[in-house]
């Protein structure tokens, strides 16, 4: 009898081991799972961020005051940025609230210079 215990016991200890060493690989496996996915996650973030352009444009607000709106734009939405400002709300350092964009006159690189004389003398008076 005593023998019999003693084989249940060692038989016992074994698959205890073996449920440890089961376990084991699927701690496993799954640290490797989650560090896999962070990997890719941080290579999608990464190229989701491309550099933005930065833009300056010369806009008339509903009402007629002229300003220097300043953008970030993907470089893959320059085509029709203007168009996009257009009935857009933005802030302004003419009034508190923010104002509605009527009309976009023209959009340069924030280190370019505007065309127009005019859009050049609003730009310099522009707070940056």
């Amino acid at each position: 009898m005593k023998r019999v215990k003693k084989q249940v016991q060692a038989l016992t200890v074994g698959r205890d081991k073996m449920v440890i060493s089961i376990n084991n690989r699927k701690k496993a496996i799954l640290m490797i799972s989650l560090l896999s996915c962070s990997f890719w996650v941080q290579a999608a973030v990464q190229a989701n961020n491309v550099a933005k352009v930065e833009l300056k444009c010369f806009v008339e607000l509903y009402g007629g005051k002229e300003t220097i709106h300043f953008a970030g734009v993907n470089p893959k939405k320059l085509q029709g940025f203007a168009k996009q400002l257009l009935g857009r709300k933005v802030l302004t350092s003419i009034a508190k609230g923010k104002q509605k964009i009527y009309k976009v006159n023209e959009c340069v690189k924030l280190t370019d210079k505007f065309t127009s004389a005019h859009a050049r003398q609003v730009d310099q008076a522009t707070v940056r």
